[in-house]
């Protein structure tokens, strides 16, 4: 699973929590509060303070992995749907959950529950969330970034379990602002990409998004497992140039990874040559020469029988 690791995002995100009252200030009328949102199914909904439109305030996730549709409507109670996300929080995704993740820790906000979670236990997946907006909808501020991954935490019968929110993104054709094209949101205006939504196509074609600092990408031993390589394609990050910052692994200790840059497909036997001549790169920090970054960890298909909750984060600037 790619993602990006939470400790990068918190100063950016204080700053904003610290921020909110001066937007309030400025912004020339109140924002929209979760009171007045009202939910229709597992999509959440308020009048607009002005005129005889309506707004998208969130959606609410359940925790079922086969209920991950979020259709908008045109209309909300007889008013156009016009936009998404109030000002300050913008539009998300909630869940039903009282758990959550926040400074590398899982918590609760139940009262009397206190929870001490070893992370290590912990199961992360990807959740990915279709997203049907409708014809009316024109402006869309998401609480979503790509410089902040979003989780929702939900408490299993085995344990904890850790989503990862992504997005694949349906616009219909008879909407005049927006437009979809492969599970992405593009502006009919200018074709600019809304970059606000960390889309599954991009994750599935291992294509990080550029944060515009620290760029963290986490690689889980199981999604290495069956080839023993996983490989990034760097080719967007190649706009200027780059330098690894550093490595982490965390969960399990015992495997070791690597990693190595080539402008060409690598086969799993060119990669195993890097390890043995020691050119792959397991610690410290580096320039970025190549296209494609491949991943290698010794704890594969080849020598064990199944992977383990092992994670390797590597991260760069």
């Amino acid at each position: 699973m790619d993602g990006r690791k939470m400790k990068c995002s918190i100063k950016p995100l204080l700053a904003f929590l610290l921020a909110i009252p001066f937007l309030l200030l400025f912004t020339g009328c109140p924002d929209y509060t979760e009171s007045e949102a009202e939910l229709v199914g597992n999509v959440k909904y308020c009048k607009a303070h002005e005129g005889n439109t309506a707004l998208v305030y969130s959606a609410v996730w359940d925790g079922n992995e086969e209920h991950t549709v979020f259709e908008i409507p045109d209309a909300y109670k007889g008013m156009d749907l016009v936009s998404m996300g109030a000002k300050v929080t913008g539009f998300r995704v909630e869940s039903d959950s009282q758990y959550w993740f926040y400074n590398q820790k899982i918590g609760s906000n139940s009262e009397t529950e206190q929870v001490n979670v070893d992370m290590s236990t912990v199961e992360m997946k990807d959740v990915v969330f279709t997203l049907k907006i409708g014809k009316n909808i024109r402006e869309i501020r998401a609480a979503y970034s790509q410089r902040v991954p979003s989780y929702l935490v939900f408490k299993r019968e085995s344990g904890f379990v850790m989503y990862r929110v992504l997005f694949n993104i349906e616009c219909p054709e008879d909407n005049k602002t927006f437009y979809s094209r492969d599970g992405k949101l593009y502006k009919r205006s200018n074709d600019e990409l809304l970059d606000e939504f960390t889309y599954y196509t991009d994750v599935k074609n291992g294509v990080e998004p550029d944060y515009g600092f620290d760029v963290i990408c986490v690689v889980k031993n199981a999604d290495l497992f069956q080839s023993g390589i996983y490989r990034v394609d760097m080719s967007r990050y190649m706009d200027r140039e780059r330098k690894l910052v550093g490595f982490e692994r965390l969960y399990e200790y015992k495997s070791n990874w690597r990693i190595a840059f080539s402008d060409e497909d690598l086969t799993e036997d060119d990669f195993k040559k890097l390890w043995d001549s020691g050119l792959a790169i397991n610690e410290g920090g580096g320039n970025m020469t190549g296209r494609y970054m491949y991943v290698l960890c010794d704890h594969n298909a080849s020598n064990s029988d199944a992977p383990t909750n092992g994670v390797f984060v590597i991260s760069w600037n």
